[in-house]
């Protein structure tokens, strides 16, 4: 691995224009103080008091985050209520510098909101159960339409292009088989430009693509597309996760089928990439606890289009990201993000050299 040159990429503080597509919510963490716990007079239930509230750009909005704290210029790309969540969402955006343009409004909607509340007791913070305000009806056709629109035209500009399909379900989301067969139609387009597609639960949609996914992912999707001939390739127990044969046998199939890359996250064992043919092996970046990893494959995929529109290879932009990565999980409570200053003093010092 290329220190030096990952460095000397940084070091010019480039600025390029990265648009991030699909699936956007709302962040609200509620922080409570147990010391200010009073009993409600109607239900004598404990009324916890939440002290502060904030709020960020979710799903989407983290890889937005972290581009913009790395000096990227971000477009965001997808769908709001119009609601206050909707409202808060386009202000947390457009603080963080990002270009809202390309946000549709939908009036008869609410926005799509996750609620963590964050309970103090005696100095020491416990997250609660999140409360997700999901809308479960699809969304309309001219929506749906607009978006499409929105990204082709964002992407004629662009130095690369993150497609965030996080929601496991269609409903509620613009993200939908529709959308998908857009982007792959966005990659035969324009083969040149980097586009990026990670998805928790649909990742072999995407063709024509570079395709981020961890290692259950990515054996989940071989097995949906080879169905019962899955056992043949990679094997039919769960075990297959931990099997490095397996694993690379599984990426390479889903590059040669996809027809790009394929970037693999292995948690504390790093993160392999493969063109279909040849494996690489991206080190892991070693994080001493407390790490909060919520946020962690967004960190990653802002590194990855990152990286690789300032030049670097796929390879050197994982690296990168894991860099990125390894400097978010340690901001506990929000969305961690990185700076140039704080990746260049790390990567003065790598873990693994």
């Amino acid at each position: 691995m290329n220190i030096r040159r990952i460095s000397e990429a940084l070091a010019g503080r480039p600025s390029p224009v990265i648009t991030v597509a699909g699936d956007y919510c709302l962040d609200e963490y509620f922080h409570i103080d147990a010391s200010l716990d009073e009993p409600s007079v109607e239900t004598g239930l404990t009324a916890w008091q939440v002290r502060e509230i904030r709020r960020y750009a979710g799903v989407g909005g983290t890889i937005a985050a972290n581009l913009a704290s790395l000096g990227a210029s971000v477009r965001a790309v997808g769908i709001y209520g119009g609601d206050g969540e909707g409202f808060e969402l386009i202000q947390a955006l457009k603080r963080l510098g990002v270009s809202t343009d390309g946000m549709t409004l939908l009036e008869d909607r609410h926005t799509n909101t996750y609620l963590k509340p964050m309970r103090e007791v005696d100095g020491i913070w416990t997250e609660l159960n999140r409360l997700d305000i999901r809308n479960r009806e699809p969304v309309p056709e001219s929506a749906a339409a607009e978006t499409i629109r929105q990204l082709f035209a964002a992407a004629e500009t662009s130095d690369a292009v993150i497609i965030s399909d996080q929601f496991t379900l269609e409903a509620g989301s613009v993200v939908t088989e529709k959308f998908r067969e857009a982007v792959s139609s966005l990659g035969e387009k324009f083969p040149e430009l980097f586009i990026l597609a990670d998805s928790r639960s649909f990742i072999e949609k995407y063709r024509n693509v570079t395709v981020k996914c961890n290692a259950s992912e990515l054996l989940k999707a071989v097995r949906r597309l080879q169905g019962n001939a899955a056992g043949n390739l990679i094997g039919a127990d769960d075990e297959a996760e931990y099997q490095t044969e397996r694993l690379e046998t599984a990426a390479r199939y889903l590059a040669r089928r996809n027809g790009k890359p394929v970037v693999v996250t292995l948690g504390e064992n790093g993160a392999m990439t493969t063109d279909g043919e040849t494996i690489t092996r991206v080190p892991a970046q070693r994080v001493e606890p407390p790490i909060d990893i919520c946020g962690a494959g967004d960190a990653t995929n802002a590194g990855l289009a990152f990286g690789t529109a300032i030049g670097l290879s796929l390879t050197e932009a994982a690296y990168l990201a894991g860099v990125i990565s390894s400097i978010t999980i340690k901001q506990l409570g929000v969305t961690g993000t990185a700076t140039i200053d704080q990746i260049l003093e790390k990567l003065s010092f790598p873990a693994d050299f």
